[in-house]
Parts: C-alpha cells; structure tokens; sequence
C-alpha cells in the first residue's frame, strides 16, 4: 500500500516539551541537554504488519520567524504531534487557535493525514490537579471536534517519567499514517464512509459464492484464511456468532445473522469490522481485508490493465466483425444478484420475468460515476445516451422490472463498451471468470448491434405511446411512461440465436412527434424503422404513412405496426375468415393495401405488450434486420475476399482447370515411359 516513508513532525508551543520528545525516543532515555531544535532523525519503521521505508522525525520551532521552515515540513507531514504542556493552560488556548487552524490549513481534508494531541508533562501534576486539568482539557477539545476532525485522539506522555509511552506514541503516529481511519471511518457521523462500504460490500459479494447475500460457515473461513492466514476452528466460529449479537447496535441486533442459517449478513460483516477497530487503536482488521484486495487509501476498486489484444470500448461501425456478450457466469452472477436466491443457477431462459425488488442495492457499490451509465441507454458512440431529448428506461422499485429488462440493459453494454461492462462487473463483486464471450458476426449476416427508430403520430391524431412500444421491446412495464409528457425514450434489447449463442442486439429509441425529419437527419444509422399507428384511427396510420413516403430514406427498411388492435378470441377464428373489422377496421385495411403496393413486409399486429406477444415482434424485427444486413463488399482487399474470389473462380472454371490438368499430366508421363522405354532398349 504505502510506497514511501512515513513523515512525522512534531509542533507545539516553545517550551512544551518538542525537542526533548523526540530525543528521548531516540535515546531510550531523558536527555540531560536539549538543543532549541532538534536535527532531522530518519529510524527504521516500528510498523511489524505493513512496515514502512523508514520514519523520519522533524523537529520544529515556534518562532514566528521561522513559520516558512515550520511550513515547508508540515506540507510533507504524514502524521503531526501537536503538544501543549499540563501545567500551562495557555498551551492548550494555542493548540485551538494556531496549531490545530495551522495543520488543517496546509492537510486540505486530505483523509490520510492526521494529528495526534499530546499533553506533556502531566508528571509535574498532582493527582487532584490533574483530574481537574482532565475535566477541563477534554471540555475545551471536545468542542472542536466538529471543526478538526483529522485529530485521531488526545494522549498523555511524559519524556521523563515514562520513556516506554514516548515509544508507544511514536509507534502510533506511524501506524495512523500507514492505517489511515478517516477514508475508512467518519468519527463525527460514527458511520462507515461511502467508499468504505463500496468497498466492503464488494469484498463480502466476492467471498459469497453462492450469492445468498450471506457468508456460509465455509465461505466465511475461506476469507479469514485468505485474508488472516487464520484457520477458524468450529468452536471460534461459534463463539464470532454468539458474539455479533452482542456487539451490533439494538437496531441490527437481529440482522446481523440470517434468521433461516445462521450465516453472517453483511451488517454482521460490518459489525464484525467495527468489533477489530475497537479492539486496536489502529484499524487494522478492515484494512488487511482491503489490502489482500489490493485497494489503496482512496479505496477505488482495483481494475486490472487491459490485455494487449482487448479492443476496449470501440464505436461500433455499421458492420464489425466482431461482438462480445455476457459470458454465462456473468449473467448467473446478475440474476442471483437480484434475487438473492441461493438455488437459483439458471441463466436468462429459466428467470423468465421474475420481478426484480433489488436493482437499487445491487448497483450501490458503483461509484457515482458509473451508476450515470443506468441512467440512460448506452449510446452506440460511447456518450451518455443516445438522444439529449430522449428519456430513458431507468430501472426502479417501482417499475416492475422483470430479470429480462436487467440482462438486456448489461447485453446491450456488453456489445456497445465491453472495457466499461467488464469494470463494472468488476466492481460489483464478479471475479475469477470470464465476464464476457467474443463471438464471431460472419459475413453477410446481421450486425452486432441495430439501431431502431420508433414512430408514431401525436396524440391528437389518435397517436400510440410510441415510448410504450420502447419499453415493451426493453422488458421493462409501460406503465412507468404513464403521464409523461417527455419526448421519447429509449431502450434497449437483444436476441440470442442458435445453438452457438449468436447475439443481435438492438437499441430502439421513440422519435419525438414532429421532429421526425430533423432526427432521421441527426441520427446515423439507422436501421430500421418501426411505423406504429393506431388501429382505432384512420388518421394515425395517414400520418406515418407520410412519415414513410416522405421522410424516412427509401434505404432504411421499416415494418408499420398496428397497435391497439382488440384481443383474438380463440374459437372464432378456425375457419380464417376474420372480417377486416375484427382485424382492427380501416386503418388496418388501408395499411395491409399501403405495404402490398410498396412491397414491404406485412403489417404486424401487435395486440399488447406482454411478453409472449413482445417475442413474436422481436423475431420479426430481427428476421427483417437479417434479410437487409449488409453484404460483403467484394472490391475490398482484404484475405477473405482474396480467398473468396479464389474460390469463385475456381468454382466457376473448374472444367477447364481439371481439363488442363489431365493433359498436363498426361504429357508428362507420357515423355517419361518413352525415355524409360529408350534405357532399357
């Protein structure tokens, strides 16, 4: 963790005991004479656990003019001692009005610094004085301890009297500099900090293997023995959870273990971190759990460097060759994270739309800066979203979320940043395992990634919630678009083919009504549009009609959709002769007579958006993407059109090639029987 040697100074007012401190640490003994400063003494680290390069002790002066040499060492500080003398209570009005504003000015919050107070001389004191400078003392300082709270603690010490606590304290202020609390621990909140339970959490996701939100008796050994080199016998490991009860907090008391198993829950785990730190004044049990995890003091999870031949996060072109996908431990990993079920092995296929009432709890170990990325769908170039106008799909509690709506948010990241999908999976506890598959897009077939654009008319003209159809496609309850006044939204999908798990992922965005053209215009590519009119109106599918005709290029395929169809009642139509009015009226007719004469693919009906229905849309949408998928352009360079022209040429002339080879050979042969044929006569 630390890299570097640890900088103690040691300030106070003249007289309070600085130089003779420091000599006496050095020597083991009070020093006889004490010069006004004492030199610069670098010693080796006392630290057993995480030793240092060395400590090095600076000395400083309380003169005025020497305030630039004072400051010079505190900017290099790692731990400052702030002195003030027992017998003198004008030592105490400095530490609160000079030292204390001093240090906090040249530290700067930053959270692996800290000061300790050192009350010198105590030995001078009587009992009875001393128990009233006690009561005054710890008055005054508990006064400031909302404005200086990188103090660490108040201690007694007495160069001559004690010797072995000058030891001790030294020891200490070398070991807050290499344990540092503060990123750990905010002692004015009594909580653990923001990154700290980040931090803490994705620890206890990665030792539990099954993903039950607890730690097994075996799981919970295998990280004291990873972490601790210690091997819990089941006597220890009972007397720990007859322990935790004890030692958590009246609200926790009864979640700090599973009522149904008896295993450690994350509040025990915590709980058990808050038992180390207040057994040791250095927090040394949270911080080894860290370290064997390779965290630093900012406490940022430690992603490792990208394999040379990782492409990382690419923009996707009209047509890679290409793709990534969740592997399938990651999304075992994402599907038991939610649902918390330890029995649960089953991947997308088998969670079928089990609702999803921990998406908010799986995602707080992300820093703020990657939990923006759920705010919006991924865009296709790596920005934020795909559209400024355009809503996006959040994931709540409240929403009725489904599992297929959480896997289709991490496939479509998948394929669009994988770099970004593999970090995230990272810090959200997944390791040791491949995060993502590489998969193969051959040539000719669909590309790796689709961009939909989903019209439909204004509300006034009979319009369908075009944002509906979005989320519908995405997995995720319309009903959260409810009364929304927005513009659009966008979602995104995918569609697993095959036995090979080839993966078409698609990302469908709702064009705002009346800016069709200037979207069309900034949105490259496109596609495929989908043209979604409502079958109750005539004038609905009049105005995508329009949109078809006139804005929407002749390029971009595009299937019309009747929504708001009335729901088959099965029986009634065996003999197929379902009258157009049962069909969904006019609107329907005019739009079966549009596609007929513009040779386009049949209306779709699309009766609601449950799941089974959604399906049915989704393979046509992803058949229609297949059948326009770009082709290979033979005038390109490259091997496989070499090989490809090859073999075209040698499937289209193989008669005259094979005709030529025959006589080729049987001249060949013939020259040699006659010269064998001369040898011998």
């Amino acid at each position: 963790m630390r890299s570097r040697g640890v900088t103690i100074v040691v300030v106070g007012d003249a007289g309070t005991g600085k130089t003779s401190l420091i000599k006496t640490f050095i020597s083991k003994s009070f020093p006889a004479f004490v010069e006004p400063v004492a030199p610069d003494e670098i010693i080796p680290s006392m630290e057993p656990m995480l030793p240092s390069e060395g400590v090095t002790l600076l000395d400083t002066s309380a003169a005025l003019e020497d305030r630039e040499i004072l400051l010079s060492k505190l900017h290099v500080a790692d731990t400052v001692i702030v002195l003030f003398d027992a017998s003198h209570s004008s030592t105490l009005t400095s530490v609160t009005e000079v030292w204390l504003p001093l240090v906090k000015e040249v530290f700067q919050d930053d959270p692996c610094k800290a000061a300790l107070l050192v009350r010198t001389k105590s030995d001078l004191l009587s009992d009875e004085e001393l128990l009233h400078v006690d009561v005054t003392h710890n008055a005054v300082l508990n006064s400031y301890k909302e404005s200086f709270p990188f103090v660490y603690g108040t201690y007694r010490s007495s160069a001559l009297a004690n010797p072995d606590d000058v030891e001790s304290l030294f020891a200490l202020a070398e070991g807050i500099a290499i344990f540092p609390l503060a990123p750990l621990y905010d002692i004015r909140t009594d909580k653990f900090t923001d990154p700290a339970l980040r931090a803490l959490k994705r620890i206890f996701r990665i030792h539990d293997c099954d993903s039950d939100g607890c730690l097994s008796d075996y799981e919970f050994r295998d990280l004291q023995l990873r972490c601790f080199g210690i091997s819990l016998s089941d006597e220890e490991l009972r007397a720990i959870k007859r322990m935790l009860p004890l030692k958590a907090c009246s609200q926790w008391r009864n979640r700090v273990l599973a009522s149904d198993t008896g295993n450690i829950t994350f509040i025990g785990f915590l709980t058990l971190m808050e038992v180390g730190m207040a057994q040791s004044p250095l927090p040394y049990t949270p911080w080894r759990i860290l370290m064997h995890h390779e965290y630093d003091y900012d406490l940022q999870c430690p992603v490792p460097a990208e394999d040379d031949d990782d492409e990382g996060d690419r923009e996707i072109v009209d047509e890679p060759r290409l793709t990534y996908a969740l592997s399938p431990a990651a999304e075992r990993f994402l599907c038991a994270l939610v649902l918390q079920d330890p029995a649960f092995t089953s991947t997308l296929t088998q969670a079928g739309t089990e609702k999803i009432d921990r998406v908010e709890e799986a995602l707080s170990v992300l820093p703020p800066v990657y939990r923006d990325i759920w705010k919006s769908t991924p865009a296709l170039s790596g920005k934020p979203g795909l559209d400024p106008e355009c809503t996006p799909v959040v994931f709540s509690k409240t929403s009725r979320d489904c599992i297929e709506a959480w896997i289709n948010q991490w496939q479509v990241l998948a394929v669009q940043r994988p770099t970004l999908t593999k970090e995230l999976l990272l810090h959200m506890g997944l390791s040791d395992c491949f995060f993502l598959e590489r998969i193969s897009v051959p040539r000719g077939k669909s590309r790796s990634v689709s961009r939909l654009s989903v019209f439909s008319p204004p509300s006034d003209s009979g319009g369908v919630l075009s944002a509906s159809v979005v989320c519908g496609l995405a997995g995720v309850d319309p009903s959260v678009m409810t009364g929304t006044t927005h513009s659009g939204v966008s979602g995104g999908f995918f569609r697993t083919r095959g036995k090979d798990r080839a993966t078409a992922h698609f990302v469908a965005s709702a064009v705002p009504t009346g800016a069709e053209y200037d979207w069309i215009k900034k949105t490259e590519p496109c596609h495929l549009a989908l043209l979604v009119f409502d079958a109750r109106h005539v004038s609905s599918f009049e105005y995508v009609r329009d949109l078809d005709l006139t804005v929407i290029p002749t390029n971009v395929p595009r299937i019309f959709i009747c929504a708001k169809l009335p729901e088959p009642i099965s029986g009634d139509s065996s003999d197929g002769a379902t009258s157009s009015e049962e069909e969904g009226g006019a609107a329907y007719d005019m739009a079966v007579q549009h596609v007929r004469e513009r040779g386009l693919p049949q209306v779709e009906k699309l009766f609601s958006l449950e799941r089974g229905v959604v399906s049915q849309l989704i393979q046509t949408i992803d058949e229609c993407v297949v059948k326009h998928a770009p082709q290979p352009d033979s005038s390109s360079t490259g091997w496989y059109s070499i090989f490809t022209s090859i073999a075209s040429f040698l499937q289209m002339n193989i008669t005259p090639v094979l005709t030529v080879l025959t006589i080729g050979t049987t001249i060949i042969f013939r020259r040699h029987i006659w010269k064998y044929v001369r040898t011998i006569f």
